[in-house]
């Protein structure tokens, strides 16, 4: 009787889902972007001191993604590389889209768009290396810590 009574038995174990928290984070990125934007576009001469607060604000996005949630950090190594990746991949895209949408300006010739959109793929996977770089022995030195 007392085996029927137990509630234990019935009772799953939720498993924890990090792409709800993802996609959530990727929103904030998409917003902190638009915010980015207008905020360049208010300061258009008097922006040159608030670039390093978005460099920094870039880079230090990804690290608040992974290390916010506990759980985030005994993912897989690839599901880490993936977020991360994802989100340059969307500073990317609105950097390709601005330069886009520039083209339309007759008085600049088309090899500098070909260059500046370049010059952006390469920044980015820069980005993207270091940041990888500094995440993975921070996770590693977590896991072995929370191990022992």
């Amino acid at each position: 009787m007392n085996d029927l009574i137990n509630e234990e038995e019935f009772i799953k174990p939720i498993k924890y889902n990090p792409w709800k928290w993802f996609l959530l984070f990727y929103g904030v990125v998409i917003g902190y972007l638009i915010c980015k934007f207008l905020f360049k576009a208010i300061l258009k001469e008097n922006s040159t001191y608030v670039y390093p607060l978005f460099a920094i604000t870039d880079f230090a996005l990804p690290f608040v993604m992974i290390f916010t949630k506990k759980e985030n950090m005994h993912l897989p190594y690839k599901n880490i590389i993936v977020t991360v990746t994802g989100v340059y991949v969307i500073y990317l895209l609105v950097q390709l889209i601005q330069i886009y949408l520039s083209i339309t300006n007759p008085l600049i010739p088309k090899d500098l768009y070909y260059y500046m959109a370049k010059n952006c793929v390469i920044n980015q996977s820069i980005l993207l290396g270091i940041t990888l770089i500094i995440i993975t022995p921070i996770i590693i030195f977590k896991r072995r810590k929370n191990s022992t």
